[in-house]
């Protein structure tokens, strides 16, 4: 049997922040969002881990309209992680780690 490779990651949580802009002609977003992890430690007390995660969306089929997408929304990103390397205005390198949506749904609560 052939090995296959796979970097798929999949993340729900709600908006913090967007960001949408054009390149070349096409529209894109930068989207910030918060996912919760929740367990008992060792102690048996209650722990919640917040942690934030950049997304990079391009508009095309399987993602949802990014000029919907707002602070509070809940969503649900599939893609791949990558790190992006950059230099900062004080010359330092810097590596960000963000998923490259594939697929972007919009969660609609109950009451919609």
């Amino acid at each position: 049997m052939e090995k296959v490779f796979i970097n798929k990651t999949v993340l729900r949580g709600i908006v913090g922040s967007v960001r949408t802009f054009t390149a070349g002609g096409k529209t894109g977003a930068n989207i910030s969002i918060i996912t919760r992890h929740a367990y008992r430690n060792r102690e048996g007390q209650d722990v919640t881990e917040d942690t934030w995660h950049r997304i990079t969306a391009w508009e095309r089929a399987g993602i949802a309209d990014l000029s919907k997408i707002a602070k509070g929304m809940w969503i649900e990103v599939q893609g791949r992680r990558t790190d992006r390397r950059y230099t900062d205005a004080d010359g330092d390198e810097r590596i960000v780690s963000e998923v490259q949506a594939a697929t972007l749904y919009i969660i609609k609560d109950d009451d919609d």
